[in-house]
């Protein structure tokens, strides 16, 4: 018990940390300005690793199609390594600004799902 409440603090410093962060980064006014866009990439990327995921687990290890769309929901997130490769991108220039901007909102909405 002693543990856990020492591990819940933490776990909420570098929540809060992890979440100040995003904010110095996401311009509220740019994503306002790109909503749509912004939500058509979340629904699109989602459905694409759930759909991924579920038909991985119900082809290559024989999952029935339930099980497998459970947990392709389940994993349809994205990591927060994806943050750290779009910055590295956007630095060697791989990335246009505009996309980098539309693409971190959309990590951190995929992140809070």
């Amino acid at each position: 018990p002693k543990v856990l409440d020492s591990i819940e603090s933490i776990t909420s410093v570098f929540g809060g940390m992890f979440l100040t962060s995003m904010g110095t980064i996401i311009s509220p006014a740019f994503v306002m300005s790109h909503i749509g866009t912004i939500m058509l990439l979340v629904i699109c990327i989602g459905l694409f690793k759930m759909v991924l995921v579920s038909i991985v687990l119900n082809r290559c290890f024989d999952y029935g199609i339930t099980p497998s769309l459970a947990v392709g929901s389940a994993m349809a997130q994205i990591s927060e390594i994806s943050l750290v490769v779009l910055a590295k991108s956007q630095r060697l220039g791989l990335v246009s600004r505009k996309v980098y901007l539309m693409l971190i909102p959309t990590t951190c909405i995929l992140l809070s799902l």
